[in-house]
């Protein structure tokens, strides 16, 4: 099962996008089921981003515009943002490594 993690460099400078009266300075943009299609395969960006949220995985900071074929995610602080590829890359690892398990079963 091949896994795509995310690193920091995959955390944009944004153009000072406002949204809301609320200026969000960096972005994550990435089809995230599309690149891990073995752990993903049957969810678009609009499921993950409302499983993301279930899990607590977006700070009420963050500002999501997902569309089906991209996930898009706004964030006020650098630190937000690296919270968050860290916290997906968990919920990546987790998901694969749970797959795997029920294979091997």
């Amino acid at each position: 099962m091949d896994l795509h993690l995310y690193s920091g460099d995959d955390l944009r400078n944004s153009q000072s996008l406002t949204i809301d009266g609320n200026e969000y300075k960096f972005s994550f943009i990435a089809d995230v089921p599309g690149d891990n299609p073995d752990v993903f395969g049957e969810f678009d960006n609009h499921e993950l981003a409302d499983r993301l949220q279930r899990f607590k995985a977006i700070g009420d900071d963050d500002r999501l515009d997902c569309e089906m074929c991209c996930f898009y995610i706004y964030f006020q602080r650098k630190e937000d943002g690296l919270a968050f590829i860290q916290k997906l890359n968990a919920y990546i690892s987790q998901r694969s490594r749970l797959l795997r398990e029920a294979e091997a079963f």
